[in-house]
């Protein structure tokens, strides 16, 4: 059974400065809807992805509750204002198995309903191994598994994830002896490495690879690996790594 990990109740995410552009973070803070508490929250995040684009190419948003067009985002959220009102109320807590771990996180305190993932795990919970890079969704490095699944932190609301099991790179190491994952040994041995930042975006994006195809080929291992970004390299040492790990889990597995 998981360990339960209660935070302390002043214990709070301090506010990071973002990045040029808008994150999907800063986006869902400054919109403006959740301003009324939980529900009012609650309401707007049942707001996320109502656009649609007509065959016309025209973008419209759709009221998720009436079905009702609206050429802005801001006459849809004034809409679900004024005509649906009463909204689901969004749990107190939420709660989230981390590295085996479950820790309940209390709305309003530890979370807010516009916080990414990321920034959860970071700030919150001090896993700070995940790393942040364009906060946008594109250079991979802030992967995490959500549920087995490949998934970009920053582009996942910490509210979508309550009653869900995430693992980060601090939980792939063997967590009494220490002992490196066979995929983090790997990256070692093979030199999959030069700054280190994407490394553990590139490591559980490979994690989720292997559990599916435990032999890639190369071709498989780039596609994999195809949205996670590298500035330093030339990506040679990063698919040779992706392969030796295959080669070491098979070994283990066999061993096993």
């Amino acid at each position: 059974m998981a360990e339960e990990k209660k935070l302390p109740k002043e214990q709070k995410p301090e506010e990071k400065k973002e990045s040029s552009g808008i994150s999907r973070r800063e986006f869902l803070k400054d919109a403006g809807f959740v301003a009324g508490g939980a529900a009012a929250g609650t309401a707007f995040i049942k707001l996320l992805g109502c656009e649609k684009v007509t065959p016309e190419g025209v973008m419209k948003y759709v009221c998720p509750y009436c079905k009702e067009e609206f050429d802005t985002f801001d006459e849809l959220k004034a809409h679900v204002a004024a005509e649906h009102a009463v909204a689901p109320i969004a749990p107190e807590t939420i709660k989230l198995t981390v590295n085996g771990h479950l820790y309940e996180l209390t709305l309003g305190v530890e979370v807010n309903e516009w916080d990414t993932l990321v920034y959860t795990l970071r700030d919150v919970l001090k896993l700070t191994g995940t790393k942040i890079g364009c906060d946008h969704g594109d250079c991979g490095m802030c992967t995490v598994l959500i549920n087995g699944e490949a998934a970009l932190s920053c582009m996942t609301l910490t509210v979508e994830c309550d009653g869900k099991e995430i693992t980060t790179i601090e939980g792939l190491a063997n967590p009494e002896t220490g002992v490196l994952h066979p995929i983090q040994q790997a990256f070692v041995e093979n030199y999959g490495f030069q700054c280190g930042i994407c490394t553990p975006g590139m490591i559980m994006t490979t994690k989720a690879l292997l559990d599916k195809n435990p032999n890639p080929t190369e071709e498989e291992a780039r596609a994999a690996l195809a949205g996670n970004i590298c500035r330093c390299t030339g990506y040679v040492k990063i698919i040779s790594s992706v392969l030796a790990a295959a080669t070491l889990l098979q070994k283990t597995r066999s061993k096993g």
